[in-house]
């Protein structure tokens, strides 16, 4: 079974239930599909089937359901930038890191969600991927053995989800969970585990750009730290790989080049405006920095840029 066709059974499955089962609570997920309005924009939640999906801009984000003491919050599954906390008809949201305040519901979507890019997931030793379309394909043994399962299902399970070809011959499990490669180090937004029959695959999943995506505001520069503000920030446009931002003084802004071992950010292009001589040395300090990173990683809420393993800068959001 096709996923486009499984999500359509769950939701309409989903919603004959809705319709004959008890009340639920207002702070409960009912399948549904709502548009909010977002000042001049619009987000859309589809939360009719396994997967719910939030939809902006022609792009559809995955989400999975989080703890909250009211309301009901989504995050997003693979790109933790995005994000909707619905209270009632009102609703926050978050677009790869664009917080999209005081929405509110504005009727139905004109159409069904986009289907959103495919799931990803590798492991090594043995060296394995995984791609969850419309498809499970799961080539191992180092690309010498490859399996496709076109006949599988979605379950949800404590901070993700459980896939599973229909008989149990392969099942994957993907929790938002960070994981870093055990061979580079790169940081996933996923953790992965495969069963297949006696044997356990363990890997990470989802897009080491979908970390990095968005604005972040630097507080700290090697072992100086400072209370972060809109002087000193970092912009990252994954898609059309740049960064770009405010460096104390001057703006700036520099190529990207993320692959599956390393950052690579540079050369920068700045403005030539002067300032006080101490935001002046940390621009210098700054922009050293970023010329310098050959690496990041995520320490709790934080973003950290690093060279040869040590910290060059420390941003949050």
């Amino acid at each position: 079974m096709k996923r486009s066709v499984f999500y359509r059974l769950v939701a309409a499955a989903s919603l004959a239930l809705a319709a004959c089962g008890p009340e639920t609570s207002a702070d409960e997920p009912k399948a549904s599909a709502l548009r909010y309005l977002c000042s001049e924009t619009t987000v859309d939640l589809h939360d009719e089937g396994a997967v719910p999906l939030l939809v902006f801009g022609g792009r559809s984000f995955r989400l999975v359901r989080e703890t909250s003491a009211s309301g009901v919050k989504y995050g997003g599954f693979g790109t933790p930038a995005t994000w909707i906390w619905t209270k009632g008809d009102a609703a926050t949201a978050a677009i790869d890191g664009g917080v999209l305040e005081t929405c509110e519901v504005g009727g139905a979507p004109e159409g069904p969600a986009p289907e959103p890019t495919p799931l990803r997931a590798q492991g090594n030793e043995p060296g394995w991927a995984l791609t969850i379309d419309e498809a499970l394909t799961l080539a191992t043994d180092y690309g010498e053995r490859t399996i496709r399962i076109d006949d599988w299902t979605v379950a949800a399970v404590a901070d993700g989800y459980e896939y599973s070809s229909v008989g149990g011959a392969l099942t994957v499990k993907l929790t938002a969970d960070l994981c870093r490669d055990d061979a580079t180090g790169m940081p996933h937004p996923l953790t992965a585990s495969i069963q297949l029959g006696d044997e356990t695959l363990r890997g990470c999943g989802g897009e080491p750009a979908a970390l990095l995506v968005g604005r972040w505001r630097i507080a700290a520069l090697g072992e100086q730290s400072f209370e972060p503000s809109d002087i000193a920030t970092l912009y990252f446009d994954t898609a059309k790989n740049r960064v770009a931002g405010a460096a104390f003084c001057n703006s700036y802004n520099a190529g990207v080049a993320l692959s599956g071992e390393s950052l690579r950010i540079g050369p920068a292009v700045s403005t030539r405006r002067a300032c006080a001589s101490d935001l002046m040395t940390r621009e210098r300090v700054m922009l050293d920095a970023l010329a310098r990173t050959d690496a990041f990683d995520i320490d709790g809420d934080a973003l950290v840029l690093l060279a040869d393993r040590a910290p060059l800068i420390r941003a949050v959001r």
